[in-house]
């Protein structure tokens, strides 16, 4: 068995409830939905991108795209798209 950091585990069970909570369409909607989710680690985001081309095939009108940053880039983008309230402390 391989070992997995905590951390990537929890980005990735953090990642599984953002999908499962944003697009928890309700039924019958048509409108195209488009999520962008960063990704910081490379085996994550392999599985990032996997679950989301099946989440996609369930549900043909949501389009998402996995972008992978270093981790340290990804830490600065969060901080500049989220507003100051809205950050973590």
């Amino acid at each position: 068995m391989r070992y997995v950091p905590r951390s990537v585990l929890m980005t990735l069970l953090a990642t599984a409830g953002f999908l499962g909570a944003v697009l928890g369409a309700p039924v019958g909607t048509t409108a195209a939905t488009e999520v962008t989710i960063w990704t910081a680690f490379p085996d994550m985001h392999e599985s990032v991108v996997k679950m989301a081309e099946k989440y996609m095939k369930e549900n043909p009108n949501i389009k998402i795209t996995a972008t992978l940053f270093p981790q340290r880039a990804q830490e600065e983008k969060v901080a500049v798209a989220l507003p100051p309230a809205r950050r973590p402390t």
